[in-house]
This record gives C-alpha cells, sequence and structure tokens, in this order.
C-alpha cells in the first residue's frame, strides 16, 4: 500500500463543527486515529487557520479525510458518501509519488463547508 499524507485545514468556526470544542480536540482526533488506523497530528495553529496532518494508507486517510468532511453534514446515522465529499472540496492540492519510502500528499482547505 502506498502511503498518503493530507493536510487538513480549517479556520476557528470550522473546527469546532468538525473536531468538537478545544477540549475535546484531542480525544476526537485519538478516536479518529483508531477507527481508521492512521496517525493525526496538530500542524500549525496561525489563528484564524489550524492545520492537522494526517498520516496511513491512501486507502485509511481517504476513509479518515472522508468521515471528518462529512461530519458537520451528517445525522446522527454513521454515512460517508465521497461523492458529497469531492463536491464540496474546493481547494485540494496534490503530489503524488511511489511506494518506494516516497509518498502521496494532499493538501485540503475545508472552503464553504458552513452556510
Amino acid at each position: 500500500d502506498k502511503t498518503c499524507h493530507i493536510r487538513f485545514l480549517t479556520d476557528h468556526r470550522q473546527g469546532k463543527h468538525l473536531l468538537g470544542r478545544h477540549d475535546d480536540e484531542n480525544s476526537t482526533l485519538q478516536s479518529l486515529s483508531k477507527t481508521f488506523n492512521v496517525n493525526i497530528f496538530p500542524a500549525y495553529q496561525n489563528p484564524p487557520k489550524h492545520s492537522f496532518k494526517v498520516f496511513g494508507t491512501e486507502a485509511n486517510v481517504r476513509k479518515c479525510l472522508i468521515e471528518i468532511m462529512n461530519r458537520p453534514h451528517k445525522p446522527s446515522t454513521r454515512s460517508t458518501n465521497q461523492g458529497d465529499t469531492e463536491t464540496n472540496n474546493q481547494s485540494t492540492t496534490t503530489t503524488t509519488t511511489t511506494n518506494n519510502e516516497e509518498s502521496h500528499e494532499t493538501e485540503v482547505s475545508a472552503g464553504n463547508f458552513f452556510y
């Protein structure tokens, strides 16, 4: 499997909707890490933007990102729809390489997810 690194950018309001209050953020990140078998770390915290990095196999990182991006949109049922994520995704930068200790990195900005 290819390794994948995604940098996920949010503003303060989006971060609260995606990850909960600041006090809940670490437990939410740990829960997502365990659920999708990925590592999630805070990157830079430069208000109003906050950055998080997700590391893991390409498939697991994709599933985790879809879950994160669908959180504000879904009711209480667990539903991930990649089509909705691709429609809502407004800003991505991708660099793809092979599996020989190289990685696939994507930067995703949450864009206009909240109205």
